[in-house]
């Protein structure tokens, strides 16, 4: 199996650390999800966490929960997750590393522009006791 520990490390370094979020994503392309080895260690899973955050996201960012073709990929080895869906009706890839708690959207309108946002999760305890998923996004930016 490759070892792709260096390159992990590296992209969880720019994503805590750079608040350049083209670059984060750009460099994530680049060493991990351009290289078919990496690739191949992936395997599609349901991940309701996910698609509730993105549905969560879709409202703040765009007033609607719209979230539709969602692909998750889960690379067990890394505590990564990754793939694509459409948002709110836009094109959209993100990465997430469970054992941060965060991760990375890039959301691309209509225009070609793309808009990123790191996420996190937070676990929020109502009064019932019960722990929904709650996330929220900072820290967003265009690029074209």
């Amino acid at each position: 199996m490759p070892d792709f520990t260096r390159e992990i490390s590296d992209l969880k370094s720019h994503l805590l650390d750079n608040d350049d979020f083209a670059s984060v994503n750009g460099f994530f392309f680049q060493a991990l999800a351009e290289n078919a080895s990496f690739l191949e260690l992936g395997k599609p899973i349901r991940s309701p966490m996910l698609k509730n955050a993105f549905r969560k996201i879709a409202v703040q960012m765009y007033g609607r929960t719209g979230l539709e073709q969602l692909l998750v990929i889960s690379v067990p080895v890394y505590k990564l997750y990754h793939g694509s869906c459409l948002i709110a009706g836009r094109p959209a890839t993100f990465f997430f590393f469970n054992d941060l708690d965060l991760g990375l959207m890039a959301i691309t309108d209509h225009l070609d522009r793309t808009e990123h946002v790191r996420f996190t999760n937070v676990m929020l305890v109502p009064d019932n006791h019960k722990a929904p998923m709650f996330f929220h996004y900072g820290g967003h930016g265009y690029s074209e």
